[in-house]
């Protein structure tokens, strides 16, 4: 059994590959046997190529499968396909519609003045999430950057447009003083699809650590 197809991005949602719209080169497309919606070692996948174009064999069954794609960050995730296979080749192809994007960054001020000045560098710690309920404390389901140092950069991709509230947190300091906000604690940032939004937390270290 066979199963192959295109993945691309489906920039203005017609279900259709228009010829200015390009594939989608490096992502895994994968038999979801479980149906948790994650690829697992276990199940059948293929990475598709500069073109777009994946091959799945050996699904080991006949009959309707779930099979998934997993978007990059730019993207919103297409669900499930489902799909019934038998002793011949069958074709699925994925249209992605573009996803928005939130683009965080913590920095260290040392001035206070809650700006980043000329070549300071994203270098304090941040605890940055998607308060995706609004509640105001961090929650097992929602996205988030945790610990943003030293990388100190992170993007939430694969977010459909919308507006999020964007919260962040210096972290425990273990005996020291706690780092000092200058900017807001949190954002709302509305964000449209196949845009990047981006946002800055601002710390200050009265330790002099950062």
């Amino acid at each position: 059994v066979a199963l192959t197809g295109t993945v691309y991005g489906d920039d203005d949602g017609n279900r259709r590959r228009d010829t200015d719209e390009a594939a989608g080169a490096g992502l895994r497309v994968f038999y979801d046997r479980n149906g948790d919606g994650r690829w697992s070692k276990s199940e059948p996948s293929d990475v598709s190529d500069s073109n777009g174009y994946y091959a799945l064999y050996d699904l080991g069954t006949n009959g309707e499968v779930r099979v998934r794609v997993r978007p990059d960050a730019g993207h919103l995730d297409s669900g499930a396909a489902r799909v019934v296979v038998g002793s011949g080749a069958e074709t699925q192809d994925f249209a992605l519609a573009p996803a928005a994007q939130i683009h965080v960054a913590a920095f260290s001020d040392r001035d206070r003045d809650g700006r980043r000045d000329s070549g300071v560098h994203s270098d304090s710690f941040a605890f940055i999430w998607l308060d995706l309920d609004r509640d105001g404390t961090k929650d097992a389901n929602e996205p988030r950057a945790d610990d943003l140092f030293p990388t100190t950069n992170f993007t939430f991709g694969s977010l459909k447009p919308g507006k999020y509230l964007i919260r962040a947190a210096g972290p425990p300091m273990n005996g020291l003083v706690p780092l000092q906000a200058t900017t807001p604690l949190s954002y709302e940032v509305n964000v449209k699809a196949g845009t990047t939004r981006n946002r800055e937390f601002g710390f200050f270290d009265p330790n002099g650590l950062y």
